[in-house]
Formats: structure tokens, C-alpha cells, sequence
């Protein structure tokens, strides 16, 4: 049985001092239409910082904002459970209280309906944490501290949802009946739901476990789509990092698995959970990349928010990934602090979980030549602890396969174990794959280790056929087929096929360009092209030995020119063994001696691979139809996952802009095309960035741009940009989009009376603002739109609230904040002390459809990472329901947002999303054309 949390939205009324602020709503079929603006599931964690911070007195030209946060004086810290995300309706919640300096624990009460619920007092080393099992009831659940309900939560409505097909196919799966498990699954009711998204997922898990990626791969997009369909975050994140880890180590596929995980950026802002696995997979694609620098803060970052939200299972792997990584660059004690600290916690987790743990750590530190000479012997100690749990607490076959496999290539890796000890882990995975305990990855793997071990053991037909067989089922340009073709080669030599193995050098060769392809240029590639040296010497020594001088030659400046560097190939072959040096010793030289004879050549050629890593090193990739089509492939599929519209409108341009490794990436779609752009610039000024908008179709059909910024883009003026002799919003309409669905937008009643409520100036120290204000009012009023207008102490909290759920076109002039690290604690400020947030907003059941949010830092975008997005006062109201939204995402001057008011105004806003569209174009660029000292592109209009 599996249970969703449809709507659960916490707010500290306005007589309570602080408090912490949990929301999580997930959409519920039985919502009526009018309220489907909560379609998307959001789940955001909070603290609401109410205090005495005061603004100093009113001056003319003051910035909408305050500088200082409020004080803390509940001092009270809120963290969720993984637990409480699960699907079992018999888990715990819980909510955690820190122990502090100036703050005791207070005592924590749940209730269900008013009826108390049993609660668990459980104290840990720095706090209180409080549990609670929820019956199988439905109802108002709400938390109480020291008996008053400070903070609590309202309208909890638990609906639970039977999806049998999919437990019983977890079962079958867990005895090993994939077949059953596969019909269970497909014997699902096509209707889907949200029992149809986790099936879909299920399915794509299926698929790897029997090594069929392409079918995965499939399965994951459908799932994605349909959890996007109904609004199941949770269920989106989780597959989408599923399936860019799939792209990443299955298929090699690391420009389809960034464009993935940069889309799932946009959802993960609103998701900790989600977003803490986010983070750890983009660190994960970062380190395959080779950017070490960025794999080292997405990690550290993940396994810091792990241990926040009590992710014990996720800390762990985001120690024991970051110890790894610093081992592999050589910073042996970091990394053995934080495979300490992944050790420590593991002890929490099942033993299963510490068997695995132990078995990873064990195999990479095997392979690692810089970590600890000690975790080199034999046995290894984490291998040992590995094999010990799987002989006991964890009897499970693939397990215990998978920890055999793992040290027989440890000992095949680094030339340790005897002959006995290799023969005993190849008997080993004979049985494990006879039994079907070994499958996809770990069974292609054992395949090789056999081959090479019957290469060594002088039995080249055998391997042969091994390696031969398997270049049918491994993914191509991957690093297995790379091994498994420089393994034929040396099996055809062994065989004196000298034609073939020249073949098998040349494919290996090949394997590691094409794999190179879907790495950004930059030393992330480098460093994958360095790989391939072993290929190109193993070919250049074997046209060496059948005097093919001038061939060895054309391998080596061919090579050069593929980005392989002559010095690291000359190095490499003077590294051959002595006998194999003294052999080739003669060929050698004569080899040398023709090459000085290239002086010109080499020169020339020298020249221009100098030019080719420097571009490596600066510059990105253009995207173009000679690559393969790789990038235009993934973003097709990502503008399908994402819930782009199926089909533009007719006048529209959807375009999406990513940031990468030293530009942006750009692709389009109109109703007739979907294209990719990407260039290589730095965008420092709006001049610098004009090129980036010049594939933007300029026929007169095409009149709106609908902008999907990913992370950080949204801090560009891209509306300023120049196009054609002005500005992009000199020739479209420009809408940034959260790039949502669109049918999400809030639907108001046809009977419902257009209602204008302006809110001026609530701590009365802006007089442009409450000018700003009061004009209009008197606007809106000449117009005969039903008007009111609150201004200064009269703009309490509970008006606030009241305005939300009758307004149809909401305008506040005032003080607005952004929130802490990623926009959590984002607000507006009201009268006095009081503020409404982030958390506010989405526990309303309606918010107004047009918004202006005349604020600083209205819509800002705080991530500090580039494919983490924030979110803004501005974003909460469109995920809501809102279908227009005006904000800034910087400081904004008083003056200048009351001149672009008054030319706002004039075009009566309020009747509806096209007046809107039209009232913010003309408004920002009659600013621009009367206010020069002003900043004219400071407002975006947002959309869904």
C-alpha cells in the first residue's frame, strides 16, 4: 500500500512570534478543475525568521529590500525523516529539534482529527527528535509545541492508493521471477496515474537489472512524462537521476545525461530530498567528466544537505564517492576522513547496505595507487569486512557475486592474488552467473576478467571467442567495449592474426574518440583521450614489429592530431618492459630517425595541435549536424520529459538556455522545428551575448519568445540582449517560463467580477511606492474595476491572506527578500514585523492569476551552483497557479519602478494575460527610452 500527502501547507498565524514551515503537496485527483494550479508537487522546507528588524527612515531613492535578517527567537530548526517521504503508510514522521546554546527542546505533541497521536521521544547528540506513526484514517494532522499549536500544520489530507501490480512485481523481482515481474507490471491499468509513473520506473529498473539499456531508457522517459502529468515530483527526480546515471555509466552518454539532470535542476529547487540526490548525481556526471573541481563541491554540498535532512543512505555514498575522488587526486588524508565518516554512518543501515559499502570501498581502493599502502594488502580490510557480512548477515547470491567479481578485479587490476586465489574467484562467477545471480554490467564485466585470465593462461581461441561474443551486448563507445577490444587485439596477436588485431587497436582507438564526443572540450576531455594511449601504442608497436615504419609513424601524427600528445606517446612506449624494449630496441631507433626527418612535418604539426588544446581548454563545443546528432537528440527528449508545450503556438518561439562549461547552450522549437544552438562566449555584457540570439526565426509569424532559463540564466537581462538593430524585446513578446505545463495556470470561474487589490508601502519609509500605489488606484477606479486599496499598518498578514483568495490582479509597492541559499525563505515584507513567504503562498488554495510584485528581489534566482535553481516570491505564485507574474530579480530603485508604473497602468493591466503582456513591453521600454539612468530591463514577466 502506498500513500500520497495531497496537501499539507504550514503557517505560523500572525500572533505567533516564529516558527518553522514545512509544505508538502502533491497533486490530488480529487481537486476540482478551479484549483489544478497545485498540479505540481512541491515540496519546500522553510524557516520562517519573524523578529524585530527595522528599516531605517524613508528616503527617496531607497532600494526595496532589507539588509538584515530578522532575528531568530523561536530558535527552532526543522528536519524531516527520509522516512517521511516514503510510500508505506506505517512509516514514522518526524520532525527534529536542536539542542542549542539558548534554546532547550520543547516538548512536541501530534494530532490527527484532534485526537492525540503516540509520540516517540528519541534524543540524539545535538537535539530532540519527536516520531509519530499516522493511522490509516484520513484527516487534519497538526503538530503542537509546549501544547499550543506553535507551529502546526493544516488541511493534511492522507489519501492512500493501492497499486498491487507493482508490489507483487517488487516481490517476484526480489526471487528472481523477472519474467513475472515484467507481466505484473504491464497488467497495470493504462489510465496514467500515479501507481502507472512508479510502474513505468519499475519497468526501466527491470530492464537494466537485465542488461536491455535501450528498453530502460525508454521506460524511464515514459515515466518521467507521466510524472510530470500528475505533478509527482518525488517520482520524477527519483527517475531522472536513475536515468542519468543509466546515460552516464551504461551508455557513456554524458551530454544526454547533463541536458537531463539540468532539466531536473528546475523541479529540484522545490524538492530537499530530490534535490540533495540531484546534486549527488551531477557530481557523479561531474567526476566522469573529469571536472574534478566541480565533482568536489557537488558532492561535498550533497553530503552536507544529506546529513541535514537526515539522508543517512545518501550521506553515506556522498562520503565514500568524495574519499574516492580525493583519493584519485591524490589527497589521501581528506579521503580518508570522509571514508571515516561514510564508515561511521553506515553502521546505522542494514547490513546489506554495510556489505555493499564495504564492497565499493574495497574495490576502489584496490584500483586507487595514492590511498594508504594498508588498504592494499591482502587481504584487503574492506574486503574483507564485505565478504564476512555477505557470508552471514547477508547470504543473498548477487551480492555476494557482485563482492567476488569486485575483488577479482581488484587482484586482476593490481597483479596481487596467486593463481589459486584468480581460480577461485573465476569458479566463483561461473556458479553466480549459472544461478542468474549475476546480470547487465556486473555479467560483461566477470565475462572479461574470465577472458583475460584465459589470455594469460595461454588459451587465445578462447578469449578470442569471449571478446568477440561480447562486442554483441556491450554498449558501444564505452569503457568496457574499450577494454574488450584492446583484449582481442592482443588475443589476435597471440594468434598471429596480424590484419585483425590491427583492426581491434583501430576500433579501440575509435572507441574512445566517439566516447569523446559527449564530453564539453576542456580538460575533462583531455583527460578521457588520454585513456586511448594504451590503444595507440599497442597499434604503433605492432606495425613496428612488422618493420610497417611509416605506418607507425601515420598512427602516431594521426593520433596527435585527434588530441593524443606526441611527448605522452613517446613517453609511453620508452615505458615497455626491458624485454620488450630490448626487442623493438633496433626498430626503434630507425623509428626516431625517420620521425627527425619530419622535422617540417612535425613542426607544422605541432603548431597546429598547440591551437587545438588551447581551444579544448577555452572554449565549448559548437553544436552543429556534423555531431552526430547527439545534443539535438537529447534536448529533443528533454523538451518532451520537461512538459513542453506538444505544439507552440503558432506565433511562438520556446527557448530554452542552459549554462555549460564556459557559454550557454541554447535550443528552440516552433511549431515546425526543434533546433540546437551553443556558442563559446563568456557573456559579460549585453552586446557580447547578441550572437547567441541570431538563429531566432525573423519572419513576422513569429511575435513571442517564451524563455525557459535553467539555473542561473535567469539572472541574464536576455529581454535587453540585441537583435536585429534593437532588443529582443523591441521584436517579441518575452515570457520567462518556469517551463511547466501550461494547462496548470489557475482557472477562474466565468462568473467571477474582476477584482484590482493594491497593497502600498506597508512599512511606510518608500513614497515613490506608496505614489506608485495610489495612482493606481485611482487608475483601476477610473476604469469602474472594483477596487481596494490598503496602504502602510493597514497591510497586516491577515488582509494579505484575505486579498489572495478574491483578488483577480493583485499590485504591491513595497520591501521584498530573498531567502537564504536557494530562495527558501523568500517573502514579502507587510506591516511592522510581519512577512509572508514562500510556504504561505503554496498552502493557499487560490492566488490571484495576474500578480506584480513591485519589489526588490521579487523573483530572485540565490543558487550558487549553475544548474541549481532558487526560487523567488515571483516563482511561488506561478507554481500556485498564477498565470502572469511581474517581478525583478535584482534591487530595485523607487524612482524608477514608479515611472515604469506609470506607463503600466495606462494600458489597464487587469483585463487579462494579453493586456498584461502588452502593458509590461510597452512599460519596460518607455522606461528605457525616458529614464536613462534607470535600469530598464529589471522586471521579468514570468509564466508557467
Amino acid at each position: 500500500m502506498t500513500f500520497e500527502l495531497a496537501r499539507v501547507g504550514l503557517f505560523c498565524p500572525q500572533h505567533v512570534a516564529a516558527g518553522p514551515v514545512f509544505t508538502k503537496r502533491l497533486f490530488s485527483p480529487n481537486l476540482p478543475a478551479s484549483r489544478r494550479g497545485n498540479r505540481l508537487g512541491i515540496l519546500s522546507l522553510t524557516w520562517m525568521l519573524l523578529g524585530t528588524a527595522a528599516c531605517s527612515s524613508a528616503i527617496q531613492d531607497k532600494p526595496r529590500t532589507t539588509s538584515d535578517p530578522p532575528p531568530l527567537l523561536f530558535g527552532c530548526d526543522i528536519r524531516v525523516s527520509e522516512q517521511a517521504c516514503a510510500v508505506s503508510p506505517d512509516d514514522p514522521v518526524c520532525i527534529w529539534v536542536p539542542q542549542t546554546s539558548s534554546n532547550r527542546p520543547s516538548a512536541l505533541l501530534f494530532t490527527l482529527d484532534h485526537q492525540p497521536l503516540t509520540t516517540d521521544v528519541t534524543p540524539t547528540s545535538d537535539g530532540v527528535r519527536y516520531c509519530t506513526t499516522l493511522p490509516t484514517s484520513t484527516g487534519v494532522l497538526r503538530v503542537f509545541t509546549r501544547w499550543r499549536p506553535v507551529p502546526y500544520l493544516t488541511q493534511a489530507i492522507v489519501s492512500r492508493r493501492v497499486c498491487p501490480e507493482l508490489l507483487s512485481a517488487k516481490e517476484a523481482q526480489k526471487q528472481g521471477d523477472f519474467v513475472r515481474a515484467v507481466s505484473l507490471l504491464n497488467q497495470q491499468p493504462d489510465d496514467g496515474g500515479i501507481c502507472r509513473v512508479l510502474g513505468q520506473g519499475q519497468l526501466a529498473r527491470l530492464s537494466l537489472a537485465q542488461n536491455d539499456v535501450s528498453s530502460a531508457v525508454s521506460h524511464f522517459w515514459a515515466a518521467l512524462i507521466l510524472a510530470l502529468h500528475n505533478g509527482a515530483v518525488s517520482a520524477y527526480l527519483n527517475d531522472s537521476t536513475a536515468l542519468a546515471y543509466t546515460l552516464t555509466h551504461r551508455e557513456q552518454d554524458f551530454g544526454s545525461a547533463r541536458a537531463v539532470l539540468a532539466v531536473a535542476g528546475i523541479l529540484a529547487g522545490a524538492d530537499p530530498v530530490g534535490r540533495v540526490r540531484w546534486i549527488y548525481q551531477s557530481g557523479l556526471l561531474a567526476q566522469k567528466t573529469g571536472d574534478f573541481r566541480l565533482a568536489l563541491q557537488m558532492l561535498t554540498d550533497a553530503a552536507l544537505w544529506a546529513e541535514r535532512l537526515g539522508l543517512v543512505a545518501v550521506e553515506v555514498h556522498c562520503a565514500q564517492q568524495l574519499g574516492e575522488l580525493l583519493a584519485q587526486i591524490g589527497r589521501t588524508e581528506d579521503s580518508r576522513k570522509w571514508l571515516d565518516q561514510a564508515e561511521r554512518r553506515v553502521q546505522s543501515l542494514g547490513s546489506c547496505e554495510q556489505a555493499r559499502f564495504y564492497t565499493n570501498v574495497g574495490w576502489s581502493t584496490y584500483l586507487s595507487r595514492a590511498i594508504d599502502p594498508q588498504w592494499q594488502a591482502d587481504p584487503n580490510p574492506f574486503f574483507a569486512k564485505a565478504l564476512q557480512l555477505h557470508q552471514t548477515s547477508c547470504p543473498g547470491p548477487s551480492s555476494l557475486a557482485n563482492a567476488w567479481l569486485n575483488r577479482g578485479l581488484g587482484y586482476w587490476q593490481n597483479a596481487r592474488g596467486t593463481r589459486a586465489d584468480l581460480a577461485f574467484v573465476k569458479q566463483t562467477l561461473v556458479e553466480a552467473r549459472q544461478t542468474g545471480a549475476l546480470s547487465g554490467e556486473a555479467r560483461d564485466w566477470s565475462l572479461w576478467l574470465e577472458a583475460m585470465m584465459a589470455l594469460h593462461d595461454g588459451m587465445p581461441h578462447k578469449a578470442r571467442d569471449t571478446f568477440r561474443d561480447m562486442l554483441t551486448t556491450v554498449p558501444a563507445a564505452s569503457e568496457l567495449s574499450y577494454r574488450v577490444q584492446i583484449g582481442l587485439a592482443h588475443a589476435y596477436e597471440d594468434l598471429s592474426e596480424l590484419a585483425a588485431a590491427d583492426a581491434a587497436w583501430a576500433q579501440a582507438i575509435d572507441d574512445i574518440r566517439e566516447g569523446a564526443k559527449t564530453i564539453p572540450l576542456g580538460e575533462g576531455r583531455v583527460g578521457f583521450l588520454g585513456r586511448g594511449l594504451d590503444a595507440v601504442v599497442g597499434r604503433v608497436v605492432l606495425a613496428i614489429s612488422q618493420n610497417r615504419l611509416d605506418a607507425a609513424l601515420a598512427i602516431v601524427l594521426q593520433s596527435y592530431q585527434a588530441g593524443w600528445n606526441e611527448v605522452a606517446i613517446s613517453q609511453r612506449l620508452n615505458a615497455l618492459s626491458p624485454t620488450e624494449r630490448d626487442s623493438l630496441d633496433r626498430r626503434l631507433a630507425y623509428y626516431r630517425s625517420l620521425r627527425r626527418r619530419e622535422t617540417t612535418l612535425r613542426a607544422n604539426l605541432h603548431t597546429a595541435a598547440s591551437d587545438e588544446l588551447l581551444r579544448l581548454q577555452t572554449e565549448i563545443e559548437v553544436v552543429s549536424s556534423q555531431a552526430d546528432g547527439v545534443l539535438d537528440t537529447a534536448l529533443g527528449s528533454v523538451g518532451k520529459a520537461v512538459g513542453l508545450p506538444p505544439q507552440p503556438a503558432d506565433n511562438e518561439v520556446v527557448l530554452t538556455v542552459l549554462p555549460v562549461e564556459s557559454g550557454y547552450l541554447l535550443f528552440g522549437q516552433t511549431q515546425e522545428t526543434l533546433s540546437a544552438w551553443s556558442y563559446g562566449v563568456t557573456v559579460s555584457g549585453v552586446e557580447e551575448a547578441s550572437s547567441l540570439l541570431a538563429p531566432l526565426p525573423a519572419d513576422a509569424k513569429h511575435t513571442r519568445v517564451r524563455l525557459i532559463p535553467v539555473g542561473n540564466v535567469f539572472r541574464l537581462p536576455i529581454h535587453a540582449w540585441s537583435y536585429q538593430g534593437g532588443t529582443l524585446l523591441d521584436r517579441f513578446h518575452v515570457l520567462w517560463s518556469l517551463g511547466l505545463t501550461t494547462d496548470g495556470d489557475l482557472v477562474e470561474p466565468s462568473d467571477r467580477p474582476p477584482k484590482v487589490v493594491i497593497l502600498g508601502d506597508s512599512r511606510e519609509d518608500l513614497s515613490h511606492a506608496r505614489v506608485e500605489a495610489m495612482a493606481m488606484v485611482d487608475s483601476a477606479r477610473t476604469a469602474g474595476v472594483l477596487t481596494e486599496s490598503l496602504f502602510g499598518s493597514d497591510v497586516t498578514s491577515a488582509v494579505f491572506h484575505r486579498s489572495l483568495a478574491s483578488a483577480t490582479f493583485l499590485y504591491v509597492a513595497g520591501h521584498g527578500d530573498r531567502g537564504g541559499r536557494d530562495g527558501l525563505g523568500a517573502s514579502l515584507w507587510l506591516t511592522g514585523n510581519q512577512q509572508v513567504d514562500a510556504g504561505e503562498i503554496l498552502g493557499q488554495p487560490r492566488v490571484p492569476p495576474l500578480v506584480v510584485l513591485s519589489s526588490c528581489e521579487g523573483s530572485a534566482d540565490v543558487s550558487q551552483h549553475g544548474f541549481v535553481p532558487g526560487l523567488g516570491m515571483a516563482q511561488v505564485f506561478v507554481m500556485a497557479g498564477a498565470s502572469r507574474v511581474v517581478a525583478s530579480p535584482t534591487q530595485i530603485n523607487d524612482r524608477c519602478a514608479s515611472i515604469w508604473a506609470t506607463h503600466f497602468r495606462d494600458l489597464r493591466p487587469w483585463e487579462g494575460p494579453d493586456k498584461m503582456d502588452d502593458a509590461y513591453r510597452t512599460a519596460t521600454l518607455a522606461l528605457r527610452d525616458t529614464a536613462p539612468d534607470c535600469d530598464w530591463a529589471m522586471f521579468r514577466l514570468l509564466v508557467r
